[in-house]
């Protein structure tokens, strides 16, 4: 420890000494750890059975009939020549006001049949007659860690999402 301190010392970093001496991180920031996720298995006859309920992105069970009021948004700057759709922007649920707008994107609403009912104008304000399924989608990183290929990037579409299906249009 002599020889070590003596080093540090002599490289004129008396702060750098103390951390050493007290057993500090030296060179890394400091950093609080974030607690980890709670981790909860729930097995798929559970769910389908109806003895677990799996909360949506509108906070009721997937499955659950909902009416949502909302309007239609068009990013003209971004998407208008690639986009298909609009994205709706959920502002109530079941006739309570949402603290934060829930927005869903285009690829993630399902419009059925009734499509000609939906008029994605962008600012039109609906009231619609809606549920939730989730799925997953993607190939997992693992699937490529096994059969020695490399990682596709992070930043793919690989994990579970929440699709808007809208019934009907309850009111214009």
């Amino acid at each position: 420890m002599q020889k070590m301190l003596k080093m540090i010392i002599g490289s004129s970093s008396f702060a750098f000494c103390i951390a050493v001496i007290h057993g500090a991180n030296v060179g890394k920031p400091n950093q609080v750890e974030k607690p980890k996720p709670i981790v909860t298995k729930v097995s798929f006859s559970d769910v389908k059975s109806g003895k677990t309920k799996i909360v949506g992105r509108l906070g009721i069970p997937i499955g659950d009939v909902a009416v949502i009021s909302g309007k239609w948004k068009i990013d003209s700057t971004l998407r208008a020549k690639i986009s298909t759709g609009a994205d709706f922007v959920v502002d109530t649920v079941n006739g309570e006001k949402l603290s934060a707008d829930i927005i869903y994107r285009h690829v993630d609403i399902s419009k059925f049949t009734i499509a000609k009912e939906v008029h994605e104008k962008n600012g039109l304000i609906q009231t619609l007659l809606v549920y939730e399924s989730i799925t997953f989608e993607g190939i997992p990183d693992a699937v490529f860690d096994r059969h020695g290929v490399p990682l596709m990037q992070a930043d793919r579409a690989t994990g579970y999402y929440c699709t808007l299906n809208i019934v009907r249009v309850e009111k214009n």
